[in-house]
């Protein structure tokens, strides 16, 4: 912190010293300016950290596209196969695929944490 002070005339801006008593000795009138210019220096540090988490949803899209496949296309060929039993075997079968399909799908925790310094 640095403090500079300074006297001015009040009516012709001359600088006067400090001590200066009376009228000016420039304009022959009365009256003192004082300046105080006052000067400092902050410094400001900071830490901003960020942390997001949770679940999202994934799909491994090759197993549910199989998984789907099986599904209709064995009641479809077991109906042209082997009519009314082939159509329900084929339906039969699309079921366990379908019991099977949560492998498909499966839920991941995650974390992303961002830190600035």
């Amino acid at each position: 912190m640095a403090d500079i002070e300074k006297c001015y005339c009040r009516h012709c801006d001359a600088e006067l010293e400090w001590s200066h008593k009376g009228s000016c000795p420039f304009c022959n009138k009365t009256g003192k300016k004082i300046v105080v210019e006052h000067t400092e220096t902050i410094k400001i540090k900071e830490n901003i950290r960020v942390v997001h988490q949770g679940e999202r949803k994934k799909t491994d899209r090759k197993i549910l596209l199989l998984m789907l496949s099986g599904m209709f296309g064995t009641g479809i060929i077991g109906y042209f196969i082997g009519g009314v039993i082939g159509l329900a075997f084929g339906i039969i079968v699309g079921g366990l695929s379908l019991a099977f399909s949560d492998k498909a799908i499966w839920k991941e925790k995650f974390k992303n944490t961002f830190e600035s310094k």
